[in-house]
């Protein structure tokens, strides 16, 4: 398979600063944009609704979905499990990204590099990925 390699970076390795702020920059446009989209849903407040808290949840539901923990990289294990594929359909997400072949994304919040892998398939060798995660341990499991 012809990937591109994969840059990985957390906040505790040195990383440029020019590419670190267009990957902030890109990252912010891109929030703003989904922030955009869901303006009107972030200001009805009577899509949050408590419930008792599940062993994984924060014990509030937004639009039917309970919030999820912090998670750790304790549980990395987690986002490499079996049953994500059919949980989650990332073939949904990576088609709406419209990605082609040398094209140069970022995966913000990469942990072990689920959809960062994925990414770089679809921008091929002339194309490049940058998985940023705060936690160097997840950026150690992206690497491996």
């Amino acid at each position: 398979m012809n990937l591109p390699t994969i840059h990985s970076s957390s906040r505790s390795r040195a990383f440029p600063k020019r590419r670190l702020l267009r990957a902030w920059l890109v990252s912010a446009a891109a929030l703003i944009c989904v922030l955009g989209a869901s303006a009107s849903a972030a200001r009805d407040v009577s899509s949050y609704v408590r419930v008792a808290a599940s062993p994984d949840g924060i014990g509030v539901q937004y639009m039917g979905r309970e919030i999820a923990r912090v998670m750790g990289y304790e549980g990395a294990h987690w986002l490499e499990r079996d049953t994500r594929t059919a949980e989650e359909r990332p073939e949904l997400l990576l088609r709406a990204l419209e990605l082609k072949p040398g094209m140069r994304v970022a995966d913000i919040g990469a942990g072990t590099g689920y959809y960062s892998w994925r990414m770089a398939e679809r921008v091929g060798k002339s194309g490049s990925v940058l998985a940023v995660d705060v936690q160097p341990q997840m950026i150690a499991l992206l690497d491996r």
